[in-house]
């Protein structure tokens, strides 16, 4: 189960071309057991994280019925808080045939925004996000321990519209199982900022009342432990519980795989540069 949002990136009267990203849990019924289902070494969990990606393609056959199409891609892992944890990808084509079965609420139409979603305004309002996060991340097929991860990240974006900003994401982040990694390679008792990892990520954030969205896909600067690659993939959900302070979850994910699920807080201060000019 997962909600998602639909990005639209063509429209005309007929046709609508779109993305769809949507985040939620899943259930699976047959994960890694040792005596019993010894051969899944994708899943660990019964629980897990599922990401859906998909392309969307609609025709409006008349104002009450519609044809669509996708491609779509299912990931399902639980963010290394069980093991084994390479994760299922499932792509998957879609064919579906919708119809309203009463008339368009007119109302809704009127709380579009003034332009659309992907267009520019010229403003210089600017969103620094200071958020943490915790994460556990089980080793136990490794090393046979649970280990923390920590994690903090400055994030710098320019709003263009309304709701949607890009700029960059300054991430930190300290894995312990990173640590037992690199004492297996010879380098014993490695330091704090041996094992940190730095990185920095292109980014794209849309916010929709309390709730904000981002993606960034970003590569490592730093860090001695290399086994998981330079590049890695951010998928991260804010809530604004009070006022500029959110509470977040976050997705780091290292090509399919996931690499850990963060829990955290931050605080989100906009600032606009025109006003002082």
């Amino acid at each position: 189960v997962y909600p998602f949002i639909t990005f639209p990136v063509l429209r005309t009267e007929k046709s609508f071309i779109g993305f769809r990203l949507g985040l939620g849990l899943s259930y699976l019924t047959k994960p890694f057991d040792p005596l019993d289902n010894y051969k899944n070494i994708a899943i660990g969990s019964h629980v897990n994280v599922a990401v859906n990606l998909m392309g969307e393609y609609r025709w409006q056959i008349n104002s009450s019925t519609a044809l669509s199409t996708g491609f779509s891609l299912i990931h399902f892992s639980n963010g290394s808080t069980a093991t084994p944890n390479y994760g299922l990808n499932l792509p998957m084509v879609s064919v579906a045939l919708s119809k309203r079965i009463s008339k368009p609420n007119e109302k809704i139409l009127l709380r579009k925004p003034s332009i659309p979603p992907f267009s520019y305004k010229d403003n210089k309002i600017f969103i620094f996000n200071f958020m943490g996060g915790y994460a556990t991340k089980n080793m136990g097929n490794v090393f046979g321990e649970r280990y923390n991860v920590v994690m903090a990240s400055v994030n710098v974006l320019k709003y263009f519209n309304e709701i949607s900003a890009i700029g960059l994401s300054f991430d930190f982040s300290h894995d312990g199982s990173h640590k037992a990694m690199l004492e297996r390679l010879g380098i014993m008792n490695p330091s704090f900022m041996t094992v940190m990892r730095p990185g920095i990520a292109p980014t794209y954030e849309m916010r929709i009342s309390h709730v904000v969205m981002g993606f960034g896909v970003g590569f490592y600067w730093g860090g001695k432990e290399k086994s998981e690659g330079d590049i890695y993939e951010q998928l991260t959900l804010k809530y604004l519980v009070y006022r500029d302070i959110f509470a977040s979850v976050t997705l780091r994910v290292h090509g399919a795989r996931a690499a850990f699920v963060s829990w955290g807080l931050g605080y989100r201060l906009q600032y606009d540069w025109g006003k002082q000019q």
